[in-house]
């Protein structure tokens, strides 16, 4: 996993506008280094948005994210700009209204 992680730190240093490199990059915190590296999962994505700032994935992953790990106010919030940008997203809607109700 160390060396997926340099490989995608690498990556996003040479294309900072590829949101896989950050989502994959997310995964592979909250998943395979979650001991010693699972809190920089929503880091990386929030990082993402910096360059990509209405960028539907890195919003609903956080939002999804959130949501997983409980915290709904930030949850709402992510899914909250995807909405704004998207409407018609009826997974977001669905989600967003869950935590709302």
């Amino acid at each position: 996993p160390e060396k997926s992680e340099t490989a995608y730190l690498t990556a996003i240093a040479n294309d900072r506008d590829e949101v896989i490199f950050y989502t994959n990059l997310s995964d592979l915190y909250r998943y395979q280094l979650a001991e010693t590296k699972g809190d920089l999962a929503d880091d990386i994505l929030i990082e993402g948005l910096k360059h990509a700032e209405d960028n539907l994935t890195l919003l609903n992953t956080l939002g999804s994210y959130y949501m997983e790990t409980g915290d709904n106010e930030k949850a709402i919030e992510y899914f909250s700009k995807s909405l704004d940008i998207d409407p018609e997203n009826d997974a977001v809607q669905k989600a967003y209204d869950q935590l709302t109700s």
